[in-house]
């Protein structure tokens, strides 16, 4: 973890502190693990309420202001948008994320779709049984989403898989 705010308080470096420490405890499995059920084995851990996003409609926007306070005014700097980031733990949460972020930026939005045209076999006739419309609605790890939508100015990483 690294820390920017060298002129924070007292108060707020010793909760970083607490924090990091935490983060290690867990990463090193130091912390007690607590059971969901009676018969259940201790593999779930507890997180405190401090450490946790609230689960009510302001949540993720408040997580998102947080990290990027001021985003609408700043998301072309590229000094900005590289001391930050959000860790989503699935590709659906990163969805959603990205939706919301680009929400927040201005423009109006361009969606690009992936093809989902047949193509005719070999022997001339078409894939039969096959319905390119319900492929459009699979995301899957490792393939792109059927839908991408953009807007001028926001940043894009392009990853390759090179396995």
């Amino acid at each position: 973890m690294r820390l920017c705010q060298s002129q924070a308080s007292a108060k707020i470096h010793r909760q970083n502190e607490e924090f990091a420490d935490w983060i290690l405890k867990v990463g090193e499995g130091n912390i007690l693990g607590v059971s969901t059920t009676e018969e259940g084995e201790p593999c779930w851990i507890e997180i405190l309420n401090d450490y946790l996003i609230s689960d009510d409609a302001n949540g993720l926007q408040n997580l998102i202001n947080f990290v990027y306070p001021d985003l609408p005014s700043r998301y072309t700097n590229w000094e900005y948008l590289k001391e930050r980031g959000i860790l989503a733990p699935t590709n659906d949460d990163v969805d959603g994320l990205n939706s919301t972020i680009l929400s927040m930026l201005p423009g109006d939005v361009q969606s690009y779709y992936s093809s989902d045209t047949l193509v005719r076999t070999r022997d001339g006739g078409f894939l039969e049984g096959m319905e390119p419309t319900e492929l459009n609605s699979l995301n899957m790890s490792g393939l792109p989403n059927h839908r991408f939508d953009l807007k001028v100015g926001a940043q894009v990483i392009l990853l390759r898989n090179m396995n």
